[in-house]
């Protein structure tokens, strides 16, 4: 690797000025190889590079009689930015623009790009103009680059006037690069020529000359749109070519409210029933953007029948556009012909303003509103009926009127299996307000539907009704359920069982959660685990432990099941009502580091366990217990003092016999550490400090 390789690839760190002096020396060494890697060193050197000396040199080495050594040089006072921008480099690089190579053409225009607005004088425009015409694309790409970046002070007649034949080249770059220049000059480019042009180029052949057309003629138009830029808009919305039409509908969508003309909303309203969908649609989102401004009785007419088009993308963008203007317009026109829409012939119109009015009414919707919307759900089209349905969900509490739920009610006995779901969706977002009898009765017969959707479904929905429908026969549905074939069904039936019965969790609840923890899918064990979590020391029984244990061992369940037990294992009471066998397995689960460190637990826990139960069985758990936290225990007299990682806990212990027992427990346990290093590899402890005096 050659010095000069070594500067480049380390860069502006190596700019000091004895390493600039050797290679402005090396820029005249006799080897090509060496002049052109001494070009690229600089050039990695950046604005730090950028002294009179470095840049004079680098002017000479423009005109190197080796091709590469030029536009490396090109490229080096490229890399320096504005800093390079001088009289001198300019007008140099200027002149390599006219250079025999199109390398080193192409990279002076470049570098004239880079040095933005400081290059942009007559004599560097009057040469970029020129290289507009070169033969190679390269150039003519970067002259128009170059004079985009020059901004509004390269918007003059001549200039603009090689960019709009440049609009007209062969190549789509070239093309695109056009438009995009004309765009950076903005408004100082809003001649009706420029227009004119650049709504040819609306109808390119290429995707990115029509977006970048589109968007200069948005930019001329932002801040105070001309009647030159709306009127040539106008006019290309009834060009012959659809994606001309389509393009100027997208133009004046990007200017908003400020484009919202007479003559803009008839040309949109005509562009709504263009005979082709990608026009259509492009009208729809334009009349979207432009808001309540066009709020007339035309537009929402032209937008409602556009919700029964055969194109989905029109419907969809249509019921968007009215939702937005439904949500500022101060009058009921836009509320009124949508409910009048719900009567519709036409499927799509129906479900479509339906949906419109679903978001238009939000959390506030109109008994008006309600009233029509419930009538629907009577529709024959089976897509319309699950629609009101998720309509009236979305409404949530406020839909909740005793014929709304009565309709509902009617709906889960729908033929069809989709509507049955989304009216048991709908009651569930109802929440408590809905938890009446009949739905209640209506939703656990819901349960035992043949579509496991609906099934899934009913049990979401009487979850989130919560306390309100904690009876036997709800207990007991979602409790089958836990047995039903399909994963996600039983999932949700121990969710639901869990918000049932989370504030006063009751046996059969508690019992089907526990079944649920032996499931077969990660995902019912996961969710049994949590309800079980956020039940606490209420659910703090055998069984439950048990199953606990079970979805421990069975690794996916691992971390919930882990964060369960620790909160389990926090209850004082709990712990003192767990059997013999019990313990002993979960004993056995903290002997092969099953339970981690038990962080949570006090370090005292178990020791008072043992004295009030004053059962042997807990002692194995109360020195696991101590070398799993890394706490040291000491016996002074009466007193049993543990050290854990907080202050120190005394419990008295007036009982000898107890107190022996302590004892010895922790000497077992010392001589089984000093025979075998097993258990300290498996329980992962922390510190295995039991001091016994």
């Amino acid at each position: 690797m050659s010095v000069c390789d070594t500067l480049r690839k380390m860069g502006e760190k190596t700019a000091t000025n004895d390493v600039m002096n050797r290679l402005i020396a090396t820029l005249g060494d006799e080897n090509e190889y060496v002049r052109r890697k001494a070009c690229e060193a600089l050039g990695e050197m950046g604005e730090k590079a950028a002294t009179d000396d470095v840049m004079n040199k680098l002017v000479t080495a423009l005109e190197d009689k080796s091709v590469d050594v030029r536009w490396r040089a090109c490229e080096a006072l490229g890399k320096m930015g504005e800093k390079a921008a001088t009289n001198d480099v300019m007008n140099r690089l200027v002149i390599a623009l006219g250079d025999e190579d199109g390398n080193v053409k192409r990279r002076a225009s470049e570098a004239l790009e880079k040095m933005g607005e400081k290059a942009a004088t007559n004599d560097v425009m009057n040469r970029l103009v020129t290289a507009l015409g070169h033969e190679d694309v390269n150039v003519k790409r970067s002259a128009c680059v170059a004079l985009g970046e020059m901004g509004e002070k390269a918007a003059t007649n001549d200039v603009m006037n090689r960019l709009m034949t440049a609009l007209g080249d062969e190549n789509g770059i070239v093309r695109e690069n056009a438009c995009k220049a004309l765009e950076k000059m903005g408004e100082k480019a809003a001649t009706n020529d420029v227009i004119n042009r650049l709504m040819t180029a609306l109808g390119d052949e290429n995707g990115n000359v029509r977006w970048r057309a589109c968007q200069a003629l948005r930019k001329m138009g932002d801040k105070a749109p001309t009647n030159g830029v709306i009127n040539g808009l106008v006019t290309a919305l009834r060009h012959e070519h659809w994606n001309i039409r389509q393009n100027a509908c997208t133009a004046l969508g990007e200017m908003g409210e400020k484009a919202a003309t007479n003559e803009v909303i008839t040309g949109l309203v005509n562009a709504l029933g263009d005979e082709y969908g990608n026009v259509q649609e492009a009208a729809c989102k334009t009349l979207g953007e432009m808001g309540e401004k066009v709020a007339t009785n035309d537009v929402i007419n032209g937008l409602v029948t556009a919700l029964g088009n055969v194109w989905p993308d029109v419907r969809e963008s249509a019921r968007k556009a009215l939702g937005k203007m439904g949500e500022k317009a101060e009058t009921n026109d836009v509320m009124h012909r949508l409910v009048t829409a719900l009567g519709d012939e036409h499927v799509n119109v129906r479900s479509m303003a339906c949906r419109a009015l679903g978001e238009m009414s939000g959390k506030a919707p109109t008994n008006d509103v309600i009233n029509r919307l419930v009538t629907v759900l009577g529709d024959e089209n089976v897509y319309v009926r699950g629609c009101v349905c998720e309509v009236l969900g979305e409404m949530g509490e406020k839909a909740a009127t005793n014929d709304v739920m009565n309709r509902l009610i009617a709906a889960l006995g729908d033929e069809n299996e989709y509507v049955r779901q989304k009216a048991c969706e709908a009651l569930g977002e109802m929440g408590e307000k809905a938890a009446t009898i009949d739905v209640i009765t209506k939703l656990v017969t819901a349960l035992g539907d043949e579509d496991w959707n609906v099934k899934m479904s009913a049990c979401d929905a009487l979850g989130k009704m919560g306390d309100k429908a904690a009876t036997n026969n709800v207990i007991n549905g979602l409790v089958t359920a836990l047995g039903n074939t399909i994963g996600h069904v039983r999932r949700t039936a121990c969710e639901a069982l869990g918000k049932i019965g989370e504030k006063a969790p009751n046996n059969d609840v508690i019992n089907g959660l526990v079944t649920a923890l032996w499931d077969a899918d990660m995902s019912v064990r996961e969710s049994a685990c949590q309800v079980l979590g956020k039940m606490g020391e209420k659910a703090a029984t055998n069984d439950v432990i048990n199953g606990l244990l079970n979805a421990r061992r069975r690794v996916f369940g691992y971390s919930s099941a882990n964060g369960t037990l620790e909160k389990i294992l926090l209850s004082f009471s709990a712990l003192t009502q767990l059997s013999s066998d019990t313990v002993s397995k979960l004993f056995e689960n903290m002997k092969e580091g099953q339970l981690g460190a038990l962080r949570t637990v006090p370090p005292d826990q178990f020791v008072k366990v043992f004295l009030h139960t004053k059962s042997t069985v807990w002692l194995p758990v109360v020195t696991i217990v101590a070398l799993l936290q890394g706490n040291a225990v000491t016996v002074t007299g009466n007193t049993i003092v543990v050290y854990g990682s907080q202050e120190s806990v005394q419990v008295p212990v007036p009982d000898e016999e107890l107190r022996r027992a302590l004892v010895e427990a922790f000497a077992h346990q010392t001589l089984e550490l000093e025979s075998s290093s097993a258990l300290l590899a498996k329980s992962k402890v922390v510190s295995s400090v039991c001091v016994l005096m």
